[in-house]
């Protein structure tokens, strides 16, 4: 059996990549199980969280578990740099710092947490080898073909998926949307300068890296 991790950041769509990667038969995710991956035994435990919310009926034809990672104490074993298979995504920042504030955080803790997250995927994306997408790259489906040769996969994966119960209103469509609903909060114009320029500059850094692929060939 073989694990994925999404690393990403809140505000992403990085529910909605999991909702995508779940839709091929080898592939089981549906979003975030909220471990700390502190120990290579972790594995094991988010298989079974994993397995708990959709159901183990299918499980014996499972090549990937895949799990969703948003902040920065999510991941501090260093040994499972080369067990896991990492698919880093990111977004512009005004959606993030939206949403982010729409659930309580200060402007300037937005900004905090947006800057230090990308910062922290970039010393991560330094010693991984992968995938790298934007949230743009998923919604126009651009990164379909990379997302199945990253992870091996003969079978397409859909636009169109399984939604939870405990899905936000935009993903309970199932299906990727071209005008989603979006948090309706001000961003203020220093803290949304100062989030695009790091956003910049960090998606350059990772795009240098080596290991990562953006596109597929």
């Amino acid at each position: 059996m073989k694990h994925a991790l999404v690393i990403t950041h809140a505000g992403s769509g990085g529910t909605l990549l999991c909702r995508i990667l779940g839709t091929n038969p080898k592939v089981r995710c549906f979003g975030r199980t909220n471990l700390c991956y502190n120990h290579p035994s972790v594995l094991h435990r988010a298989r079974i969280r994993i397995d708990k919310v959709l159901g183990d009926t299918s499980k014996d034809h499972t090549d990937w578990y895949v799990d969703k990672l948003m902040s920065n104490y999510d991941f501090t074993c260093k040994s499972l740099y080369g067990v896991c298979k990492f698919i880093y995504m990111v977004r512009s920042p005004q959606v993030p710092l939206a949403t982010l504030m729409s659930k309580g955080y200060p402007p300037g803790g937005a900004e905090t947490y947006y800057l230090f997250r990308l910062r922290r995927m970039c010393e991560m994306a330094a010693r991984t080898n992968g995938a790298l997408l934007t949230y743009e790259d998923l919604t126009t489906k651009r990164a379909f073909p990379l997302l199945r040769n990253t992870l091996s996969l003969k079978s397409s994966l859909s636009d169109e998926y399984r939604p939870f119960l405990f899905d936000e209103p935009n993903l309970a469509s199932g299906k990727i949307l071209k005008e989603p609903k979006e948090p309706a909060v001000e961003v203020p114009e220093d803290v949304l300068k100062r989030c695009i320029s790091g956003y910049n500059r960090y998606l350059k850094f990772m795009e240098s890296r080596t290991g990562l692929i953006r596109f597929a060939i």
